[in-house]
């Protein structure tokens, strides 16, 4: 029902808060890297200010925690420091994006962090995140298709 000229969008299902942003702006052919813009900042820093119950979740591409930021210099993601700062300090609880091959995540005890969904093609699996509302925990699972 959306577009990407749509987004940023946001959403509550069932007591959880969603942001859905578009930050797949490439700065040249050699580079796989996003922009988050000062729209899209302002829009989620808003969204955030307006969502004080339930947990709010972003959606996005590009994975906001950088395991290894100089190496990731051709496929990272540019000014997010402001969103990353409010993930580090549990105003958004997770954040889902792809970007990466590779599924994993990074979550405290209560499942709050990120979760990098990965690629059901290339690695034959997918992410499987539960909510408990009662206990107010996120769960990871990662399903293997062959399995």
């Amino acid at each position: 029902k959306m577009k990407f000229d749509d987004l940023p969008y946001s959403l509550t299902v069932k007591g959880v808060n969603l942001c859905l942003t578009n930050s797949c702006k490439p700065i040249n052919l050699l580079f796989s890297t996003g922009k988050m813009n000062n729209e899209t900042i302002e829009y989620v820093l808003n969204w955030l200010e307006n969502n004080m119950s339930g947990p709010n979740i972003l959606v996005g591409h590009y994975p906001l925690i950088e395991d290894h930021p100089i190496m990731r210099f051709r496929h990272k993601l540019w000014g997010h420091k402001q969103i990353l700062a409010a993930l580090k300090s549990k105003r958004i609880d997770l954040s889902l994006c792809g970007h990466v091959h590779h599924p994993h995540a990074r979550l405290d005890k209560n499942g709050r962090g990120e979760i990098i969904i990965g690629s059901l093609t290339r690695n034959g699996c997918f992410a499987l995140i539960e909510y408990d509302e009662k206990k107010d925990l996120f769960k990871y699972n990662k399903i293997n298709v062959d399995d």
